[in-house]
């Protein structure tokens, strides 16, 4: 299967998965896709398996995150999702890669993860697999992560959750 890009030109018509659905399911990803459209002019990009499962990802520079982390330079990821019967068999890691090929020319890449599965977070381990380590936390549950691409880059250590930051 095929990655698609999803952007202003083709959001209509692309099926995108929305884990914050209400129960008619159709209110949910409306919403999700007139918050999508606002983000792309800030630099969102969103990819996802050409399929009707929930893998996708979510990035943007750092700069334009809307979450409180100080990373300049650096990508984020949003949002990043391989569900159900799409696990195990890479697609994550096409995806992954894709966010890295993207990211060219800036110091590495960031998430927000935690030290146990919460919702709405990836899993801290499999970005742990794929080269990202703990620079910061935000008790109780938050971590940042960092994926370097330049070994001399500073480790970002921002990451404000509650008001509170940890170094």
């Amino acid at each position: 299967m095929s990655i698609v890009q999803v952007t202003s030109d083709n959001i209509a018509r692309e099926h995108i998965c929305c884990a914050m659905s209400d129960k008619k399911v159709q209110r949910g990803v409306s919403l999700k896709k007139e918050w999508l459209a606002c983000r792309f002019q800030e630099g969102l990009v969103f990819k996802k398996l050409d399929a009707k499962g929930k893998v996708f990802i979510e990035y943007l520079p750092a700069e334009n995150a809307w979450v409180p982390i100080d990373a300049p330079n650096y990508m984020f990821i949003n949002c990043f999702w391989v569900s159900g019967s799409y696990k195990g068999q890479g697609y994550g890691a096409q995806l992954l890669q894709e966010c890295i090929r993207d990211s060219e020319g800036k110091a590495g890449i960031v998430a927000v993860s935690s030290h146990k599965k919460r919702p709405y977070l990836s899993e801290k381990s499999y970005y742990v697999k794929h080269g990202f380590e703990v620079c910061d936390t935000a008790p109780p549950y938050f971590e940042l992560l960092v994926k370097r691409f330049d070994p001399n880059a500073p480790l970002q250590r921002k990451c404000q959750t509650a008001g509170r930051c940890r170094r």
